[in-house]
């Protein structure tokens, strides 16, 4: 994957958390990112979780 991919992950991810005020919904939201973030790790050694987190506008990106 390239970063222009990473970028339109994280991208659709921030609209969607964004877009639901719902504390539930933003948490399967989060749960997605986080296991997202877990393959691309898995994909790519030099993914960076912090900075993919910080572009879906998920503070907390320590989850699994």
């Amino acid at each position: 994957m390239t970063r222009k991919d990473y970028q339109l992950l994280a991208s659709a991810i921030s609209s969607s958390y964004n877009t639901w005020n719902a504390i539930a919904a933003r948490m399967a939201i989060s749960d997605v990112a986080h296991e997202l973030a877990r393959q691309l790790k898995i994909d790519n050694e030099k993914f960076d979780r912090d900075r993919f987190f910080e572009a879906c506008g998920i503070i907390d990106g320590n989850k699994a």
